[in-house]
């Protein structure tokens, strides 16, 4: 993966971020305005840059899981930044309700799903 310039891994992160709109990512990550529709169309066929964006999206799909530690964490930083009580009841109880979730889950099975990700051209 370390074949690609920071440009190309800057498009690619930016393509993934911005809902896949390779003129903008291209834009974005500093080719020309003029060509970034052509520039933005080639990368994303190039094989390196299909590999790298899989990879990505891995990354974010990992960094996006729940996990009882996540949540023990995220219930800390709204009971420590407690500003908004409302918001902070309302969150607290979603937090709680996907706990629970995740507990009688538990319960029942160890459920592992994995994810296979490919990417589209």
């Amino acid at each position: 993966m370390t074949d690609l310039t920071p440009k190309q891994r800057l498009f690619c992160a930016t393509y993934e971020e911005n809902g896949h709109n390779g003129t903008a990512a291209a834009i974005a990550a500093g080719y020309s305005e003029k060509t970034a529709a052509v520039t933005a169309s080639k990368l994303l066929k190039k094989p390196k840059i299909r590999e790298y964006r899989a990879a990505l999206v891995r990354d974010m799909l990992d960094s996006a899981v729940l996990t009882p530690e996540r949540i023990a964490l995220r219930k800390e930083k709204i009971y420590a930044d407690s500003v908004h009580k409302d918001r902070a009841k309302l969150a607290l109880k979603a937090l709680e309700s996907i706990e629970k979730s995740m507990t009688v889950r538990e319960e029942k099975e160890d459920t592992r799903i994995e994810i296979s990700v490919e990417v589209a051209e």
